[in-house]
């Protein structure tokens, strides 16, 4: 997740998010295969999400990185739904080696982007969240199926709250911006 000019693609990941974290609580006697399924579908379009925010902007020191986190939510996405019948444990480290991945890449873009953008604090939330998450499942992948979801599912009511404020936050920056714009253009009319 990084910064980039169009707040509708970060709502869209949060929402996605917020989604899968809701369903995950609600429902904690989803099977494990149900609990797989949802969250590969998750990964998929969280990374195909972010693959598109990468490639649709000007060309950015950040681009990279973006790219890096959608490509691996892609692979992580399409590894859990072409192998469901996988063993529990090797899906909650799959998960855990994704979180962490993409947890330390959000948290390097926020250190990068605090000299461009003063709103990096939901970034740094979202990241944050995803380490706890990752290092969680790869220190106790036995913790069993209930437990995974109910982790899930608050991780994504993070992540995804965090991915929503963020794009609170820069429309009101985009808004500022052009008002600001405005008034220049105006001022040089008078």
């Amino acid at each position: 997740m990084i910064f980039v000019n169009r707040p509708g693609s970060l709502a869209l990941r949060g929402t996605l998010a917020l989604l899968f974290g809701f369903a995950a609580l609600l429902w904690p006697g989803l099977t494990i295969a149900a609990l797989v399924l949802m969250f590969g579908t998750y990964a998929l379009l969280d990374g195909i999400v972010t693959i598109v925010m990468g490639t649709g902007y000007r060309v950015r020191e950040h681009t990279g990185v973006v790219l890096l986190e959608g490509f691996a939510g892609v692979g992580v996405g399409l590894a859990i739904l072409l192998w469901t019948r996988m063993a529990v444990d090797v899906v909650v480290v799959i998960v855990g080696v994704w979180a962490l991945a993409t947890g330390l890449l959000e948290l390097l873009a926020a250190l990068r982007l605090r000299r461009e953008f003063t709103g990096v604090l939901p970034i740094a939330v979202a990241g944050g969240a995803s380490v706890g998450l990752g290092l969680f499942a790869l220190v106790r992948p036995s913790f069993g199926a209930i437990a995974l979801i109910s982790i899930l599912g608050g991780y994504a009511l993070v992540f995804g709250s965090s991915m929503l404020l963020h794009a609170l936050n820069i429309r009101g920056i985009a808004r500022r911006v052009s008002t600001h714009r405005e008034g220049h253009a105006a001022a040089r009319l008078d």
